[in-house]
């Protein structure tokens, strides 16, 4: 097994502001550094004290209350229903392909910015704030046995490996997206150059029903990549 790496945090502060996806809210976001053991922290800034302010949205699998086109975190105790973050899929993966263990996030609405639709501008805001060592191990979740969830032509599947390899596939019937496939083991750089750039893509026959029930009300073609008869509209297609 590879020798056991130090938790990682931020040097200083950093903060972006966007629009979000779904709620088509403008939203301001701040990267905070956090203490050793911290994790990592979503807070509503937005939100009185008394209705749930500040209180602490810890990124958990327990804190997931909702998953549809988005994953939305919730805080525990008498704020869950009040105190929720939600859309948080690309910060996730920068901080996770930036291997940053620890910090708080500030945001000031329901939902965090979509900014171009892809991580790339949280790692862009992560290695402008600078990632700083800290003085504690890192800690893992080692899969011990194979575990598969299936179901509705979908599959997911661990197994034991000694380090981070992934292994993906879709299959859309539009030829503008097709069968495509990518096996990529994580280090150094590696989710920076070739992942962090990948972004959203929906169907503009979906839009109206989404928008009627609340959902892509901040989407445009400047955060997500739009397919039309088997065609991609935006002028960058595909990356």
């Amino acid at each position: 097994m590879a020798k056991t790496k130090p938790q990682q945090t931020l040097k200083t502060s950093i903060s972006c502001a966007g629009v979000g996806v779904h709620t088509g809210a403008m939203v301001n976001m701040t990267f905070h550094p956090a203490a050793p053991n911290t994790g990592i922290v979503f807070r509503r800034t937005d939100l009185d004290p008394s209705a749930g302010g500040g209180a602490d949205i810890c990124a958990l699998a327990s804190s997931v209350g909702d998953t549809q086109l988005g994953t939305t975190i919730c805080a525990s105790g008498e704020f869950a229903d009040k105190a929720t973050v939600s859309t948080i899929e690309h910060v996730m993966a920068a901080l996770a392909g930036c291997e940053i263990d620890n910090i708080i996030i500030d945001v000031d609405a329901p939902e965090v910015p979509v900014m171009d639709g892809s991580s790339a501008p949280f790692v862009r805001l992560i290695e402008c704030a600078g990632v700083e060592q800290q003085g504690a191990p890192r800690r893992y979740i080692r899969i011990l046995r194979p575990i598969e969830i299936s179901g509705d032509k979908k599959l997911a599947r661990l197994e034991p490996y000694d380090g981070q390899a992934f292994e993906f596939e879709i299959d859309f019937a539009t030829p503008a997206i097709g069968q495509q496939a990518v096996a990529i083991e994580l280090g150094s750089d590696c989710f920076k150059k070739d992942i962090s750039e990948a972004r959203t893509f929906g169907f503009v026959e979906d839009v109206e029903a989404l928008r009627s029930i609340g959902l892509a009300r901040g989407s445009s073609l400047d955060n997500t990549v739009a397919i039309q008869n088997d065609e991609i509209l935006d002028e960058d297609g595909l990356r």
